[in-house]
């Protein structure tokens, strides 16, 4: 069976949710949901099976030590920050001890899997790169999101995006949280290269926050959707000063807002690979680069400045301008028409594609008693959980797969086992 834990669920739950399916189609067992429950079924799951990680991060050595031999533990960094400050994306995202206990790793593209290569031992990955979440994005996500696409644009116009990434004295907590959390993960040498760099985004934010605000005066026609990182707060950035036509909104999936928009702002977010893959205009800040094209996305995005005045400038007249057929460079963030075919082999080497259906139910339904996580509300919630079965039930349909999917939802846990019907 492959094991899809779900963190934070308006990041990770629609590409999830199609590799379940795509999974599925080929023949496998999937068990997605929750993290908690997802952990809690992988340390009891009797058969092989493979539980794809986000990350193989010092902080999981403890929890690795507790698994089954039998569970294969498969790091995909679905977040994919590392070619932005490779050094640091190698040390928190990594350890060695976990390369060693994981069978595989699946990069994003070659430039990511040399980087981890280079930095550490007994690095395994399959011959293949490249992500469910870009396949998602370029392949499926207008399609499953048409109703709130159309929404939003009925209600904002033509409007722009602006992701947020900072997460600093925003979060819940503030910084005092941020860094003790820091001090409890990282070597001390990494915890102070982690703190300094959240220091130097928090200059970063208010240099944009400067800059949002000038180029919504600038351009008043037009409608500004401020988006908070899923680690931030609404309530603080809601309170910043804005002009009338900029709306801060945290509702649901990032997606639908970037397929609505004409125009994506942000500084230097990982979203810029959401937008190449959806061919939309970029306009991107980064003051903490002396030569914007040192940025490793500086080709897929429309303009990159970093100073204020040149943002603000470059902004206000790419407002109302439609740049065609814009490309993403498909060395950084590729996609294939084999893709899910490859994971499929892939997955081959490591578990069977007949799955007992009774015996997977029968434990997923006592998840929840073994659970010793708390849920966090806000990163899957029971209405996060009622989404992602919505969700699904909607993808099942645009894939035309109604007749040979069956779904179990066991709603205690939060989880959802999904599998082939007999004779299908």
């Amino acid at each position: 069976m492959l094991l899809l834990p779900i963190e934070i669920w308006h990041r990770e739950a629609p590409s999830s949710i199609l590799l379940a399916l795509e999974m599925v189609d080929q023949g496998y067992s999937v068990c997605l949901g929750a993290q908690p429950s997802v952990q809690s079924l992988a340390r009891r799951y009797p058969y092989p099976s493979v539980y794809l990680d986000k990350s193989l991060s010092k902080a999981k050595e403890g929890w690795y030590q507790t698994l089954p031999k039998r569970l294969k533990i498969v790091g995909h960094d679905i977040e994919f920050t590392g070619m932005i400050n490779p050094d640091l994306y190698a040390s928190t995202r990594f350890s060695q001890k976990n390369i060693n206990r994981s069978s595989s790793i699946i990069f994003h593209n070659q430039s990511e899997k040399n980087i981890i290569r280079s930095s550490f031992d007994n690095v395994k990955s399959p011959d293949f790169v490249g992500s469910h979440k870009f396949e998602f994005i370029a392949k499926f996500s207008n399609l499953l999101y048409q109703k709130k696409v159309k929404q939003l644009k009925a209600e904002y116009g033509r409007f722009t995006c602006i992701p947020s990434n900072f997460g600093g004295a925003f979060r819940d907590g503030g910084l005092p949280v941020l860094f003790k959390w820091a001090d409890n993960h990282f070597e001390p040498e990494l915890s102070v290269k982690f703190k300094a760099k959240i220091l130097a985004r928090e200059k970063v934010r208010d240099a944009f926050i400067l800059a949002i605000r000038q180029i919504a005066e600038g351009v008043p026609h037009r409608n500004y959707i401020v988006r908070p990182h899923p680690t931030e707060s609404i309530e603080l950035w809601r309170e910043v000063d804005f002009p009338e036509n900029v709306f801060v909104i945290f509702e649901g999936p990032l997606l639908p807002y970037l397929i609505a928009c004409e125009q994506l702002m942000h500084a230097g977010c990982t979203s810029v690979i959401d937008g190449a893959l959806l061919g939309k205009q970029q306009n991107v800040f980064l003051p903490d680069y002396n030569d914007v094209k040192s940025w490793p996305f500086y080709n897929i995005a429309s303009e990159c400045e970093n100073s204020v005045d040149d943002y603000v400038k470059a902004s206000i007249k790419g407002a109302d301008i439609t740049l065609p057929d814009l490309k993403p460079d498909m060395t950084l963030i590729p996609t294939f028409d084999y893709y899910f075919l490859k994971f499929s082999e892939f997955l081959d080497d490591f578990i069977v594609k007949s799955t007992s259906a009774f015996v997977a139910k029968s434990l997923i339904k006592i998840i929840s008693l073994f659970t010793s996580h708390k849920f966090n509300e806000r990163k899957y919630s029971d209405e996060h959980h009622s989404e992602v079965l919505k969700m699904l039930k909607l993808s099942i349909s645009i894939k035309g797969l109604e007749s040979i999917i069956r779904v179990e939802n066991v709603q205690g846990s939060r989880c959802v086992f999904l599998t082939k019907r007999p004779n299908s």
